[in-house]
């Protein structure tokens, strides 16, 4: 059957936090509430406001790539389109701090899927454009950023992605799903209603877990953090916290739209005297807004002194409260 959303059923449920609303809207593609509650038949349900995966119109793929031959980190990713239509999705290529660099656009025929990656992107790039995408972490200079597709028609919701971090020759490999952005993607990166109300995955508190196994220079943790907007003044505030309970007051610094946060920078001298280093943030997201989305994961590798093929890497989505 057609998963286009010719009719909708909209439940609107109001959760208040710290006395604000956030609006958190089910979209349905049939006409019967019993369809929303699940009867087995395939139709299609949206959590407008909540990053679910669900296929989109539209997609936004962070990014990130070592600049430097010998560097081997890439972020490789797969679109696909699943409602058997033929679609050209424009993309476009934005720095940390929002900065357009690059655009142009993929076709896609019907359940058709496309892979590209990070460094061929930059490949096709000028020396000047590469050079906007510079980001240094942790002593080590990147590319990075995040690219938005954009398809010209809305309402199909018939685009899904994957994505993959690898480093393979060091033993790293790991997958995440890019969001999707229902309907129509509209300003800070928000989703919007059949009817074209911006409606925004917002954060009013985090909670990224870390994990560093040792020392070695392979070994580290970013926390991946994907905003709608730049805003010097936004910050995490709140704990850092260890496995035995003890925690520390912490606040960290998300000036940009994509934030990379290298988790080792941020811990307190004296919550550990050995290795490894793991435990959890408890933070909120301060200005709280909900004209914005705010979105995260958490990226965790372990380098074994033993070699590659005892190393490992894992990415996954950061907890948070709306």
């Amino acid at each position: 059957m057609k998963k286009i959303l010719v009719s909708s059923v909209v439940l609107i449920t109001m959760l208040l936090t710290f006395g604000m609303a956030h609006a958190v809207i089910i979209e349905s593609n049939s006409t019967s509430t019993a369809n929303i509650l699940g009867n087995g038949q395939k139709d299609v349900v949206r959590l407008l406001g909540v990053a679910d995966d669900t296929p989109g119109n539209d997609l936004v793929v962070p990014f990130i790539c070592g600049k430097d031959a010998a560097n081997n980190l890439n972020t490789l990713w797969a679109i696909a389109e699943t409602q058997n239509f033929a679609t050209t999705l424009h993309y476009y290529v934005y720095t940390v701090r929002s900065g357009f660099v690059y655009d142009a656009e993929i076709r896609l025929t019907a359940r058709d899927i496309e892979p590209d990656n990070c460094k061929a992107l930059i490949a096709r790039m000028s020396t000047a454009q590469k050079a906007q995408l510079e980001k240094t972490i942790g002593g080590v200079t990147y590319y990075a950023g995040y690219i938005v597709y954009e398809q010209a028609l809305a309402n199909r919701n018939n685009i899904i992605g994957w994505q993959y971090l690898v480093d393979l020759s060091k033993g790293f490999a790991a997958g995440f799903n890019s969001y999707s952005v229902q309907n129509n993607i509209s300003a800070n990166l928000c989703e919007s209603t059949v009817g074209g109300t911006a409606v925004c995955s917002t954060a009013a508190w985090m909670y990224p877990r870390y994990f560093l196994m040792n020392d070695v220079a392979d070994s580290f943790n970013w926390w991946v953090i994907l905003s709608g907007t730049n805003n010097g003044a936004r910050i995490l505030t709140g704990f850092i916290c260890d496995e035995t309970e003890r925690c520390i007051s912490l606040n960290i610094p998300l000036p940009d739209e994509l934030n990379i946060i290298n988790v080792a920078d941020h811990i307190p001298a004296g919550l550990f005297t050995t290795f490894p280093k793991a435990g959890y943030g408890l933070f909120a997201v301060d200005p709280y807004v909900t004209n914005n989305t705010i979105i995260g994961w958490s990226y965790q590798r372990a380098a074994s002194t033993a070699g590659a093929s005892l190393s490992w890497s894992l990415i996954h989505p950061i907890h948070k409260d709306y």
